[in-house]
């Protein structure tokens, strides 16, 4: 039986070598960033780490868990030169999109905001 308590660290599709991903959608759905595998023997945590690479302008990262209806949506303000690291979620079997906007809600600027991505790997107790 797996060790429910030990994770696992998952590879990230574009995200390869810890390289941050570029976020160039600004609006809704956004683009792509991860899809999280629909494993029924796991959950995964995944952490979205944030940087705001504009001098001078703060942004907004938008991101849609799993859909793009205002339910699935979370938006934290990155001000700029600054990275954040989001809250972890755990989920499985969902595609997570971003996109940038301005603190005003409009479009924001194409590649102004990077992402790195991280996903752990839980196992869950099966009973036969």
């Amino acid at each position: 039986m797996a060790d429910l308590n030990q994770a696992t660290i998952e590879s990230i599709p574009g995200n390869i070598g810890g390289v941050p991903i570029a976020i160039t959608a600004t609006a809704s759905p956004g683009q792509a960033i991860y899809a999280v595998p629909s494993d029924p023997n796991g959950w995964y945590e995944v952490t979205l780490i944030v940087t705001n690479t504009s001098a001078a302008t703060p942004y907004v990262l938008a991101t849609e868990w799993g859909g793009n209806s205002l339910g699935h949506r979370m938006f934290e303000q990155v001000p700029a030169f600054t990275s954040r690291t989001l809250e972890p979620r755990i989920c499985r079997g969902i595609t997570i999109y971003a996109n940038c906007l301005t603190t005003a809600g409009a479009a924001g600027a194409s590649g102004a905001l990077n992402i790195q991505i991280k996903s752990l790997k839980y196992a869950q107790e099966r009973t036969p």
